[in-house]
Protein backbone atom coordinates (compact mmCIF):
# COMPACT_ATOMS: atom_id res chain seq x y z
CA UNK A 1 0.00 0.00 0.00
CA UNK A 2 1.09 3.49 -1.22
CA UNK A 3 1.64 6.34 1.40
CA UNK A 4 -1.40 8.21 -0.10
CA UNK A 5 -3.98 5.26 0.89
CA UNK A 6 -2.12 4.64 4.51
CA UNK A 7 -2.92 8.11 5.17
CA UNK A 8 -6.39 8.39 3.66
CA UNK A 9 -7.00 4.81 5.31
CA UNK A 10 -5.88 7.11 8.87
CA UNK A 11 -7.13 10.00 8.49
CA UNK A 12 -11.13 11.57 7.30
CA UNK A 13 -11.73 14.08 5.18
CA UNK A 14 -12.34 17.17 7.40
CA UNK A 15 -14.64 19.00 4.45
CA UNK A 16 -18.23 19.18 6.11
CA UNK A 17 -20.86 16.85 4.22
CA UNK A 18 -24.66 17.63 4.31
CA UNK A 19 -26.91 15.80 6.20
CA UNK A 20 -28.80 15.65 3.57
CA UNK A 21 -26.29 13.34 1.72
CA UNK A 22 -27.82 10.62 3.28
CA UNK A 23 -31.38 10.75 1.49
CA UNK A 24 -30.22 11.92 -1.88
CA UNK A 25 -31.98 9.33 -3.94
CA UNK A 26 -35.60 10.09 -1.74
CA UNK A 27 -35.35 13.81 -2.60
CA UNK A 28 -34.01 12.92 -6.11
CA UNK A 29 -37.25 10.90 -6.61
CA UNK A 30 -39.51 13.35 -4.98
CA UNK A 31 -37.89 15.99 -6.99
CA UNK A 32 -38.54 13.86 -10.46
CA UNK A 33 -41.78 13.28 -9.51
CA UNK A 34 -42.65 16.79 -9.08
CA UNK A 35 -43.39 17.12 -4.94
CA UNK A 36 -42.49 20.90 -3.51
CA UNK A 37 -39.84 21.68 -1.97
CA UNK A 38 -41.75 22.24 0.96
CA UNK A 39 -43.17 19.02 0.60
CA UNK A 40 -39.42 17.42 0.64
CA UNK A 41 -38.75 18.92 3.66
CA UNK A 42 -41.90 17.68 5.76
CA UNK A 43 -40.98 14.50 4.66
CA UNK A 44 -37.32 14.88 5.46
CA UNK A 45 -38.81 15.95 9.13
CA UNK A 46 -41.24 13.70 10.09
CA UNK A 47 -39.89 10.30 8.30
CA UNK A 48 -36.29 10.77 8.18
CA UNK A 49 -36.50 13.20 11.71
CA UNK A 50 -34.00 15.84 9.52
CA UNK A 51 -34.57 19.37 9.85
CA UNK A 52 -33.05 21.54 7.09
CA UNK A 53 -34.22 25.40 6.15
CA UNK A 54 -35.34 25.60 2.62
CA UNK A 55 -32.56 27.34 1.23
CA UNK A 56 -30.37 24.79 2.27
CA UNK A 57 -32.24 21.86 0.53
CA UNK A 58 -32.78 24.37 -2.52
CA UNK A 59 -28.87 24.65 -2.43
CA UNK A 60 -28.64 21.06 -2.23
CA UNK A 61 -30.98 20.23 -5.12
CA UNK A 62 -29.25 22.37 -7.28
CA UNK A 63 -25.94 21.55 -6.46
CA UNK A 64 -26.31 17.49 -6.48
CA UNK A 65 -29.08 16.90 -8.27
CA UNK A 66 -28.73 18.83 -11.84
CA UNK A 67 -27.62 16.30 -13.88
CA UNK A 68 -28.07 13.05 -11.68
CA UNK A 69 -30.51 10.38 -12.76
CA UNK A 70 -32.80 8.37 -10.90
CA UNK A 71 -32.06 4.39 -11.42
CA UNK A 72 -34.83 3.20 -13.67
CA UNK A 73 -36.71 0.78 -11.56
CA UNK A 74 -38.68 3.92 -8.90
CA UNK A 75 -38.39 6.53 -12.12
CA UNK A 76 -42.19 7.32 -11.67
CA UNK A 77 -44.16 6.87 -8.54
CA UNK A 78 -48.11 5.86 -9.65
CA UNK A 79 -50.37 8.12 -8.09
CA UNK A 80 -52.68 6.44 -5.47
CA UNK A 81 -56.59 5.85 -6.27
CA UNK A 82 -57.59 8.24 -3.71
CA UNK A 83 -55.20 11.10 -5.10
CA UNK A 84 -56.43 10.28 -8.60
CA UNK A 85 -60.26 10.76 -7.15
CA UNK A 86 -58.84 14.52 -4.99
CA UNK A 87 -57.70 15.44 -8.61
CA UNK A 88 -60.73 14.65 -10.58
CA UNK A 89 -63.46 16.35 -8.15
CA UNK A 90 -60.74 19.56 -7.88
CA UNK A 91 -60.90 19.83 -11.44
CA UNK A 92 -64.19 19.32 -12.09
CA UNK A 93 -64.82 21.51 -9.38
CA UNK A 94 -62.73 24.46 -10.58
CA UNK A 95 -64.64 23.30 -14.06
CA UNK A 96 -61.50 22.32 -15.73
CA UNK A 97 -60.52 24.59 -18.91
CA UNK A 98 -59.20 21.97 -21.78
CA UNK A 99 -56.98 24.00 -24.07
CA UNK A 100 -57.02 23.19 -27.64
CA UNK A 101 -53.70 21.74 -29.45
CA UNK A 102 -52.91 23.90 -32.74
CA UNK A 103 -52.36 27.30 -33.69
CA UNK A 104 -54.23 30.05 -32.09
CA UNK A 105 -56.84 31.77 -34.16
CA UNK A 106 -56.91 35.12 -33.24
CA UNK A 107 -59.85 36.16 -35.51
CA UNK A 108 -62.46 33.40 -34.45
CA UNK A 109 -65.33 34.76 -32.21
CA UNK A 110 -64.96 34.66 -28.26
CA UNK A 111 -67.47 33.84 -26.14
CA UNK A 112 -66.86 35.07 -22.42
CA UNK A 113 -68.92 32.85 -20.68
CA UNK A 114 -66.62 29.86 -21.76
CA UNK A 115 -63.82 31.41 -19.38
CA UNK A 116 -66.15 32.46 -16.55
Amino acid sequence: MGDLEEFMKNNKPDGRTSKLEPFIQEIKVLKKNGYTEKTILKFLAEVKGVVVSQPALNKFIRNNLKNMEIPPEIKHVEKLPNEQVKEDALNEKLGAVIIPSGRFDWQAEVNPTDYL
